[in-house]
């Protein structure tokens, strides 16, 4: 099933999905993540990408010092890369969870229409109402298709 609800109509899940998948301009978004030793080099190419990368290269497993499992390995703790408050969490999924909902959420979405420069959606979960407005505007005014 593509992107778009049933019988091709924009809804705003399909919407935010495809800005999700939306190429950033040709220079990309670099990884904002910084260890003790030196920043992350890389350089994403959609949102999607950033947030894949986010999970496989930086939510990484520390061994608490003290405490023990059923089976005696030692408990694992997860930490978040961006040194928030809210920093360590007891499954890798809590912290998929944190890293999307909390800091992926505040990295701005393209709009998926050629020809609709400079439109950037921040905070794509509280402004899905306007996600939906602004395709209806960019399909009007540009007669465009989503890349």
């Amino acid at each position: 099933m593509s992107a778009l609800a049933v019988g091709g109509t924009l809804t705003r899940n399909s919407m935010i999905n495809i800005a999700k998948k939306t190429m950033w301009p040709p220079e990309g978004r670099k990884c904002q993540i910084t260890t003790s030793d030196e920043p992350c080099t890389a350089v994403l190419v959609c949102w999607e990408a950033y947030r894949l990368h986010l999970i496989q290269q930086h939510c990484t497993a520390v061994k608490k010092k003290c405490g023990k499992t059923s089976s005696g390995a030692k408990q694992k703790e997860f930490h978040c890369p961006f040194q928030c408050p809210n920093y360590i969490h007891p499954s890798r999924k809590s912290l998929e969870q944190h890293m999307t909902s909390l800091h992926m959420s505040k990295i701005p979405l393209p709009c998926p229409f050629r020809k609709c420069e400079g439109l950037l959606l921040d905070r794509w979960a509280a402004a899905s109402i306007m996600v939906v407005s602004i395709a209806c505007y960019c399909i009007s005014s540009s007669s465009s298709t989503p890349e």
